[in-house]
């Protein structure tokens, strides 16, 4: 069988990136405990290990995982990139405003070497499951606000995720059970479904936690703290976080924050992040960065 991990980051910010992350594994049954082995001690709930300031950890995670499904370890950032997007990053760069574009996709940096100490190797043995592949769709603030003009947060965020259902259900089946991580304190999910309309209901619930079992389809999961209980989210949401913080760090590059009296922003509702949008509100005036491109309607 097929499981995949699906979790969100960044969608309540100002500024930045939007992510959607699935993390898809194969094994001969879930057992949440045994994928733990993968793990346990090194991943965690992306909150926990990655923060705008301090993403070593998180760098550790993502580029010990990757190998298994690439072949080797992302030494850069543009390497991640182009190992865990769900599209390529060369098309999504193709419709930014070329005289901005370098907000978001400008630079490159390594990474420190990791910490191979903490790699959990034998873990990954004796748990039982193969790590797949870890994808990644994340959305610029422009086309974030494009697909929120006439939609909410929580409808974008489905039809993102609904996406991500249609290529797995393409490409690994029916057999596949989906965890994902809640959408805000929502319970009834089927007022969004658009492509999964097209599957029969044989079984839900509705509650903290909401299950749906579609014919033909699979076992999709939205769970409260899904992070904490099982591997798979974590891990996906470790990814998602790490690559937020890469466009984040690009943003600040391009805007001079930390320098010059403008602080390093994390894009979140903060003041630090406000006094950013003050200090560099004359660069974007010269620099012509457009609003849209800039902070999000939602």
């Amino acid at each position: 069988m097929f499981v995949v991990g699906i979790d969100e980051n960044g969608l309540g910010p100002k500024l930045g990136f939007f992510c959607v992350t699935a993390a898809l594994f194969e094994s001969d049954e879930y057992e949440a405990e045994n994928f733990w082995k993968m793990g346990k001690g090194f991943v965690a709930d992306s909150k926990e290990i990655v923060s705008f300031k301090n993403v070593s950890r998180g760098l550790d995670v993502v580029r010990f995982y990757t190998k298994f499904f690439r072949g080797f370890q992302p030494q850069t950032a543009s390497a991640l990139l182009n190992a865990v997007s769900f599209r390529k990053p060369a098309d999504i760069k193709s419709s930014c405003p070329a005289h901005c574009a370098d907000m978001c996709w400008g630079g490159d940096w390594f990474f420190p070497e990791p910490e191979e100490k903490n790699f959990p190797a034998s873990g990954v043995a004796s748990s039982g499951a193969n790590l797949k592949g870890v994808y990644t769709f994340y959305v610029c603030p422009r086309e974030f606000n494009a697909m929120c003009r006439d939609a909410s947060k929580f409808s974008v965020e489905f039809s993102i995720m609904e996406r991500l259902f249609k290529f797995f259900y393409e490409n690994f089946g029916k057999d596949v059970l989906y965890l994902c991580g809640k959408l805000g304190g929502t319970a009834r999910y089927e007022r969004f479904f658009d492509f999964l309309e097209k599957f029969s209901v044989l079984g839900k619930r509705e509650g903290e936690d909401s299950v749906y079992v579609l014919e033909n389809f699979g076992r999709i999961e939205f769970l409260k703290k899904a992070e904490k209980k099982h591997f798979p989210v974590a891990l996906a949401s470790v990814y998602g976080k790490v690559v937020r913080e890469i466009f984040i760090r690009r943003l600040n590059r391009f805007l001079g924050g930390g320098k010059n009296g403008i602080p390093y922003a994390s894009g979140y509702n903060d003041v630090v992040t406000k006094k950013f949008i003050e200090k560099t509100k004359a660069a974007r005036k010269r620099l012509k960065i457009p609003d849209e491109c800039f902070f999000r309607i939602k």
